[in-house]
């Protein structure tokens, strides 16, 4: 549902209140980001054609700790809905795999 002009007109007032207080130090307008999850190994500054990426410990980044903590699939949960995903990328090599409690009909084009 859109915004009505009245309701549109009193939050551009109240960004200006806002913006004007010496306690704000910015306000922008904020944009949608959408997620890429492909790209993790990007993001994370690993090359993904280097195997597991488990190269020797550095003194380069001695305060950073990287984890995985694996909550499981729910296919049946809307975070794994792939509703509104566009087409399967054609560079994608993946295929279901069926174990166990988890059928070929569990997947789909997020999972």
């Amino acid at each position: 549902m859109g915004d009505s002009l009245l309701d549109t007109v009193i939050k551009i007032y109240h960004i200006h209140l806002a913006a004007g207080r010496d306690s704000v130090v910015s306000v922008f307008k904020s944009r949608m980001n959408k997620l890429h999850t492909t790209r993790s190994w990007e993001f994370l500054g690993l090359n993904p054609l280097c195997g597991n990426n488990q190269g020797p410990v550095t003194s380069s980044a001695p305060d950073v700790i990287g984890g995985v903590i694996d909550g499981g699939s729910w296919p049946e949960s809307e975070s794994f809905s792939d509703t509104g995903s566009g087409a399967v990328p054609i560079k994608f090599k993946g295929e279901c795999v069926a174990g166990e409690n988890f059928t070929s009909d569990n997947c789909n084009r997020y999972l």
